[in-house]
């Protein structure tokens, strides 16, 4: 790596956000161990736009309480480009894709598509029960059953 894009990989450095289990967000940089030295590692992660270089500085508590073992860490880095960043717990880039649209609205689904929706997994469920071996799959679409058909009440009542 020359001079120039050594510079520029460490000219920016950009503080991640993590969720901790509580649903809070704070700068993941800001977490302090028991001596009140931060705990954090940076990582260096190039644009996959337009390929500027960034050092990025994770909580090593970064993958802590995440199911599979990588979070998924949105970047909005100077260049303007909406990037997710997937890291480990070793604190290591395993991938970098960049987000095309962001900020679109979803909205609950109307109460016909939820009641399309129960009626197709009834009879999948229906068809399931039948059958010797279906019993975990019809228990998992029961569970589905019930899930939506609460959500169907919801939207009513609103």
């Amino acid at each position: 790596m020359d001079n120039q894009n050594k510079e520029k990989l460490e000219s920016v450095t950009i503080n991640a956000t993590s969720s901790t289990s509580r649903g809070l967000e704070k700068p993941a940089c800001c977490k302090k161990e028991s001596h009140g030295e931060i705990s954090s590692r940076p990582v260096y992660v190039s644009c996959p736009v337009c390929h500027a270089g960034y050092k990025c500085h994770f909580g090593t508590d970064i993958a802590e309480g995440v199911e599979d073992g990588i979070a998924r860490v949105l970047l909005a880095p100077p260049c303007g480009h909406k990037l997710v960043i997937f890291v480990d717990g070793n604190l290591r880039a395993r991938g970098i894709e960049r987000i095309d649209h962001d900020g679109l609205i979803c909205e609950h689904a109307d109460t016909v598509f939820l009641e399309n929706h129960i009626k197709a997994l009834e009879e999948k469920h229906h068809a399931l029960a039948k059958t010797e071996n279906g019993y975990n799959e019809a228990f998992e679409l029961m569970q589905q059953i019930k899930k939506a058909k609460k959500e169907l009440e919801i939207l009513r009542n609103k």
